[in-house]
């Protein structure tokens, strides 16, 4: 018969191991209470469909009124209320951003999509501006990726980063706004050392522009770097590791989404404070790549993540029937910006809908969300409209 310990020494042992059991049980709640409370806090959204039948489209833009603009096979449409009409019926011409009052920017040509970005190099073409039924174009070659309250569009001139500004005229000309862009010349951004090729893709209504610095044209998967316009002077974004980077949009607050190269060679989402500090954003599970494309004055983001790695560490092309294995995302700033914690916006949708929501393009600052992604088998854009919690 072996021998008992005393008793004073089984009393600290019960003792240790009854405060053991109360931390873990106390550790299981606190998780199930987090866990919880993530899960009742995540949105809920209806999704309505805004492609045409047997007719590729995407939807690149929204604003505050619900405008939504994109592009379909026959070229560029804007929606509203229930209704899409088409602006621009130049084949694949793309519709990029819109402002408050309406007005659309875009680019021309053949329409490419990168996961981390696009580039458009098409030689002789021109950016569109729609505005209230009137159709312009800028001059020369260019692209037009943004445009702000003011009416300022930011994009590319020449394989430069350049501003267009809006010019008054007297009276109306063929019917048109009282205000022209096609007329003007842009105000280009001088090559910074080491990059002779630029271009602007975000811009808010602070003119703080952000986008891409390039080497060469073919340069953003190696060496293009995301770079900030403020003040009148242009500054590179830091990231974490040493790889390539490029930043999309720009909130009112300064608050920038984009997306990294790891060392890995995938692409990775993430956000810049205004401070100039970078911040990773997750992936979902079994992703190895991902991007932020758009974020909202309240500091929502939303972008895409995919568990296919792009080929050699280059962009993947993504034509109007991406691979159905991407997913769209969402980072919740709610109440402040957790890097760890990514939403899949396919669980938020009702089931039973039909949809492979692909791409997330951008979010308007009332929490709709736009972008592209299969529905009964065709790639159509999308809307998400947040649905009142019980």
């Amino acid at each position: 018969m072996g021998l008992k310990p005393p008793a004073d020494e089984r009393k600290t042992h019960m003792s240790r191991s009854s405060r053991a059991w109360q931390l873990f049980v106390t550790s299981l709640c606190l998780f199930a209470l987090t866990l919880g409370t993530a899960l009742a806090d995540t949105p809920r959204y209806s999704v309505i469909d805004l492609g045409v039948s047997g007719k590729g489209s995407q939807a690149e833009a929204i604003n505050n009124r619900g405008q939504v603009v994109g592009w379909q096979d026959k070229g560029s449409f804007l929606w509203e209320s229930g209704k899409q009409k088409l602006i621009s019926t130049q084949l694949y011409q793309g519709a990029h951003a819109i402002n408050e009052g309406g007005a659309v920017v875009g680019i021309p040509g053949e329409i490419h999509v990168f996961p981390a970005g696009r580039f458009s190099i098409l030689s002789g073409a021109s950016a569109f501006v729609w505005d209230r039924g009137y159709l312009g174009f800028l001059s020369g070659f260019s692209d037009a990726y943004s445009i702000n309250n003011q009416g300022r569009i930011a994009g590319q001139s020449g394989n430069q980063a350049a501003f267009w500004d809006r010019r008054r005229v007297s009276g109306p000309l063929n019917d048109a706004p009282d205000f022209i862009w096609q007329s003007l010349p842009p105000h280009k951004l001088k090559p910074l050392p080491g990059y002779p090729y630029s271009a602007f893709y975000g811009l808010n209504d602070d003119n703080e522009a952000v986008g891409v610095l390039l080497r060469d044209l073919n340069d953003v998967p190696e060496h293009g770097q995301a770079f900030r316009y403020q003040g009148g002077k242009a500054s590179l974004l830091p990231t974490p590791g040493p790889g390539a980077s490029v930043a999309f949009a720009v909130n009112k607050a300064g608050t920038i989404t984009g997306a990294f190269r790891q060392a890995g060679g995938q692409w990775q989402a993430i956000l810049w404070h205004p401070d100039g500090k970078s911040q990773a954003l997750a992936a979902l599970p079994r992703s190895v790549a991902t991007a932020a494309h758009s974020i909202n004055a309240n500091g929502d983001a939303v972008g895409w993540a995919s568990p296919k790695a792009n080929r050699g560490g280059k962009f993947a092309g993504l034509d109007l029937k991406p691979s159905s294995r991407s997913r769209a995302c969402l980072w919740r700033n709610r109440p402040a910006l957790d890097p760890s914690m990514v939403v899949d916006l396919n669980t938020t949708i009702p089931a039973g809908s039909d949809w492979v929501l692909q791409q997330a393009r951008a979010i308007n600052d009332n929490g709709w969300i736009v972008g592209g992604g299969i529905h009964h088998g065709e790639y159509h854009a999308f809307l998400l409209i947040p649905t009142p919690t019980p």
